[in-house]
């Protein structure tokens, strides 16, 4: 009785492309670069002062 109600269940693939992989790696460039960029920048600026 309970195997009859799982299998009419409907289910998700649980995969990953290549597009998923891509944008993976594309979010987590451009989010090492808003954390690293301000640093370098505060660098090249006169003091605040």
């Amino acid at each position: 009785m309970a195997n009859e109600a799982n299998s009419s269940r409907p289910s998700l693939r649980k995969a990953l492309g290549v597009f998923d992989g891509i944008a993976i790696l594309i979010g987590i460039t451009i989010g090492a670069g808003i954390y690293s960029t301000p640093q370098i920048i505060a660098g090249y600026i006169a003091s605040f002062d």
